[in-house]
């Protein structure tokens, strides 16, 4: 035991060893937390990111199965199994699913009918549907069948037979069926890794690789080419857990290249096939050497700083400042109420008992401030209450003159799609429309102003095109620009020597005559663009908007645009235009925007609508909505 005639040295050394004990029980036991904490978020991130893949992978197969079932359902349904039906069927749902499916075949139980294609496919003589594989499952199930894959000898590519029994008053018919490549499947699963040393493979429902990094283990036209023992020896092993557990932890074994490897496996329901993630080990404890290191940098400074702290406080260390020091420490805002009890007459007492007058101000203080605080904060949650409820009464006036395309222009829903994204709970931005007969007037406006000041525009200008659409019909969509423009300056004051509005709108108008086979557009600060077979164009509108003073007469022009079948029409307002994705770049763009309708024309408009969706989501990721966004596009049908 240390031996000194100084208490303070005894102090010290005592302290000193004390906290050097301290910090290092700390340490081991905060790292040997942390350390499992940290293996199991990792292995929860993997197992989420495979689940999440497993799921997409199930919906994929889900849809191709939705196809095959809705096929057979409309046969049952029809209830005619003439050649020319069943062909004619086939055709027409291999040009709706011209994406999804390449054929569609039906074999029938009857031997003497001839299997029938959509494609044409005349099978050769002797071609027995009712024994092939897809025939044989589909007939054992009530519903829809996917078949073990194959690579297809013609296209060198993995294929899955998806059928379908038919039925009629409970007799079996045949079997309708189509084969699908998953080669999208394979290249998402090829490509896909999460770190330098991981790699993804896919297992069938007998654990036989479908898709894997090392192309020896790929399945060929003979069949599947399992790994053996000197490739990859604990191949077996890893089949053999994946087969028998009903969990998706972990599984720690040598992968084909002999080092340890983490399998991380989760099923895809419609099939019982395997998504996993391999991860080498070094890669595994990555994050935990990091650990590791950090843990052993803390601890050696957590040493330095406390001997020192230690040495300095112990040095001058005595009960009375200990007191105080104690006393001060635990006086918070938690604890106002603590008090030092130090009554000497030097100057660590007077220094306490200054300390507690100090204490005694702070707490009264802080409970007339604790009052005063609440009573405000309820006064300002009551204030806030009520402007919210305003907002919200605000936003329902506004979706009310917002229209529902489908039901006021007759549009079928794979006709148009429309976006309105409001920067604030109510914008400036908004679309009307109006029928007369066969004429169709669309109008797209950006008034001035966000939130209620643009919402109250929205709501004035829809006033002013009901009551010109009611003056003077929808005969020319340039004399309604005029009267709206002319009205909406007269409700503004446009016109007033004494005072300049800087208030208006830019505006767009279509108008299309399904008799006359017409279409008239005239602008306003907004353009239109068509596509037709990747071809974009666009049609500018007036530079300047209506309602503003510009110190001059605008004349407005109308553009006669093409009318026919196929053709798609977009008009946007600036807000989509302008948003960036970036804090230092900036927006999207005419250009972006052809570049991109120039890339999904061809989709439907159900379709289109969810990729202008996803890029507007994917440029406020980082940053704030700029302003309102607005999009309608329409094909003619």
């Amino acid at each position: 035991m240390f031996q000194s005639k100084s208490i303070k040295t005894k102090y010290l050394f005592t302290g000193m060893l004390i906290s050097c004990l301290s910090i290092v029980l700390v340490s081991v036991i905060t790292y040997i937390v942390s350390f499992r904490i940290t293996a199991d978020l990792m292995d929860k991130r993997i197992k989420e990111i495979t689940l999440r893949k497993a799921v997409e992978f199930d919906h994929w197969f889900q849809q191709k199965k939705l196809i095959i079932e809705t096929l057979a359902q409309d046969i049952s349904a029809s209830g005619d199994l003439s050649k020319e039906y069943l062909v004619k069927l086939l055709k027409n749902k291999i040009k709706i699913y011209a994406n999804d499916i390449s054929d569609f075949y039906v074999g029938f139980e009857d031997k003497n009918r001839r299997a029938l294609s959509g494609v044409g496919w005349i099978p050769p003589e002797g071609f027995d549907a009712t024994v092939r594989p897809w025939y044989r499952a589909a007939v054992q199930s009530d519903s829809v069948v996917l078949t073990e894959p194959y690579v297809d000898a013609m296209s060198g590519t993995l294929v899955v037979t998806v059928a379908k029994s038919l039925k009629m008053n409970g007799k079996l018919i045949g079997v309708i069926c189509t084969d699908i490549f998953i080669t999208e499947v394979i290249k998402v699963v090829n490509s896909f890794n999460i770190g330098e040393n991981s790699y993804a493979l896919l297992l069938n429902e007998k654990g036989e690789i479908l898709a894997h990094p090392y192309k020896e283990f790929l399945p060929t036209v003979q069949g599947f080419n399992p790994p053996d023992e000197k490739k990859w020896p604990e191949y077996k092993t890893l089949v053999n857990i994946l087969m028998t557990r009903k969990n998706n932890d972990a599984i720690s074994i040598s992968d084909y290249t002999g080092g340890k490897t983490h399998f991380i496996f989760s099923t895809i329901d419609q099939n019982q096939w395997k998504f996993g993630i391999a991860i080498s080990q070094s890669e595994y404890k990555k994050p935990l050497q990091i650990l590791y290191l950090g843990f052993g940098i803390a601890f050696l400074i957590s040493i330095l700083i406390g001997l020192g702290i230690m040495y300095r406080m112990i040095k001058s260390m005595i009960a009375p400042v200990q007191s105080l020091t104690q006393t001060v420490s635990s006086f918070s805002e938690e604890n106002l109420l603590v008090r030092a009890e130090i009554s000497s007459d030097d100057e660590i007492g007077t220094l306490a008992r200054a300390f507690n007058t100090m204490a005694d101000t702070i707490s009264n203080h802080s409970r007339t401030l604790e009052t005063k605080v609440e009573l405000r904060t309820q006064q300002l949650k009551e204030k806030n209450d009520k402007i919210m409820e305003s907002l919200s009464y605000a936003r329902r006036l506004q979706n009310a003159i917002i229209p529902n395309l489908q039901q006021k222009l007759g549009l079928d829903e794979n006709q148009y799609f429309s976006i309105w994204k409001p920067r604030d709970t109510v914008g400036g931005d908004m679309f009307w429309c109006k029928t007369q007969e066969n004429k169709k007037l669309l109008v797209v406006a950006d008034c001035t102003g966000h939130g209620v000041p643009g919402a109250l525009m929205t709501m004035t200008l829809s006033s002013i095109l009901d009551a010109a659409a009611r003056e003077i019909g929808l005969g020319s969509p340039l004399k309604i620009l005029e009267l709206v423009n002319q009205r909406l300056k007269e409700n503004l004051m446009e016109n007033n020597d004494d005072a300049l509005i800087r208030d208006g709108a830019d505006v767009a108008m279509l108008l299309y005559d399904n008799q006359l086979k017409t279409m008239t557009f005239v602008g306003a600060g907004i353009s239109l663009f068509t596509a037709d077979n990747g071809k974009v164009e666009e049609y500018k509108g007036h530079k300047n908007g209506i309602g503003y003073s510009f110190g001059k007469e605008i004349r407005f022009e109308e553009k006669k645009i093409p009318y026919k079948p196929g053709l798609k029409y977009y008009i946007t307002t600036d807000g989509f235009l302008d948003q960036n994705k970036d804090p230092k770049k900036g927006g999207f763009g005419k250009e972006g925007l052809i570049k991109l309708i120039e890339k999904i024309f061809s989709m439907s408009m159900k379709d289109q609508k969810k990729v202008f969706e996803n890029e507007i989501d994917l440029r406020l990721e980082k940053v704030s909505q700029r302003d309102d966004i607005t999009i309608i596009g329409i094909e003619i049908i």
